[in-house]
């Protein structure tokens, strides 16, 4: 919608409203349906994020560990939280000193 309170598009393509609405429409539902059809390609013949792979992914056990984080919390990423929470504690009360 913010596209047609700019009316920009308008102006570029001279098309109405009414179009450029539905080819955003169009645009989003066929995007819902290539994005995992082009995701289910690459993971099926090339090894996508296999370290050893034509397609490492460095950036996927990143993205991986954020969602950990956030589903999981903290105790995912610590072995020790009891440990941690401790010298955390120690290291705010030296700080204040």
């Amino acid at each position: 919608m913010q596209d047609f309170k700019s009316q920009d598009w308008i102006s570029i393509t001279s098309a109405s409203p009414r179009s450029i609405f539905f080819s955003q429409v169009f645009g989003t539902a066929m995007g819902c349906f290539m994005s995992p059809l082009i995701f289910w390609f690459f993971y099926k013949v090339y090894s996508a994020g296999n370290p050893d792979g034509s397609y490492p992914a460095p950036y996927g056990l990143m993205y991986r560990g954020i969602a950990l984080l956030g589903v999981e919390g903290l105790r995912v990423l610590v072995p020790f939280p009891k440990l941690v929470s401790n010298l955390l504690s120690y290291l705010s009360m030296l700080l204040s000193l």
